[in-house]
């Protein structure tokens, strides 16, 4: 069985046995050339012997071809990974300056292409920035679709030196019935330093 739904509540797509189902927004992401039902529509059905949408005028054919994510819905739960993107506004500190930051910005996204549209995540995590010598911070990183903004600052005890953040302190994120890991899209590494007199 071959079928291929869109309602306004979310999508479902199957191709026995195996089957997808998420929000449009979601698919969105994994296709995001897919045009979305057709203004006024209410749902839009395909299946290999009838491709439909609906609206408040009744039944209409359908010319987008629907059928080929079907054929691909082995892709979407397969998927495996998301990755974090950060930006950081800087790569070092001087923690003699009371004034000094580190602004930074992360965006959870379904590929390494810095280009791809943000994920819906909405999550907490506690991030533990690590120092090579095996001490650790934390911090508390609070995602709004797929999306955050911070400023770091140093704190008394932090050790100087390089710190990096480290994907394994990210938990896996669950979309549309897959469970993904959520790896980083490069390296992220700081440096605390003290000014010579």
């Amino acid at each position: 069985m071959k079928l291929f739904l869109h309602t306004l509540t979310g999508i479902r797509i199957i191709n026995e046995p195996l089957e997808w189902s998420g929000s449009a927004q979601e698919f969105l992401t994994l296709e995001p050339l897919y045009p979305g039902l057709p203004t006024g529509a209410s749902m839009r059905s395909h299946t290999p012997d009838l491709q439909y949408y609906e609206d408040s005028q009744g039944r209409h054919s359908d010319p987008v071809n629907c059928l080929q994510y079907c054929d691909r819905v082995a892709t979407y739960l397969v998927s495996g990974c998301i990755y974090v993107h950060v930006f950081l506004g800087s790569v070092t500190l001087n923690v003699d300056d009371p004034e000094a930051t580190i602004s930074f910005a992360a965006h959870i996204k379904p590929s390494i292409d810095p280009a791809s549209p943000d994920l819906p995540v909405n999550a907490l995590w506690i991030i533990r920035p690590y120092h090579e010598t095996g001490n650790r911070d934390a911090l508390l990183i609070h995602f709004v679709n797929g999306a955050c903004e911070y400023i770091y600052q140093f704190r008394e005890g932090l050790f100087l030196g390089d710190w990096c953040i480290r994907e394994e302190d990210f938990d896996p994120v669950t979309m549309g019935g897959t469970t993904y890991k959520v790896k980083l899209a490069n390296p992220v590494k700081y440096t605390l330093y003290r000014e010579l007199v």
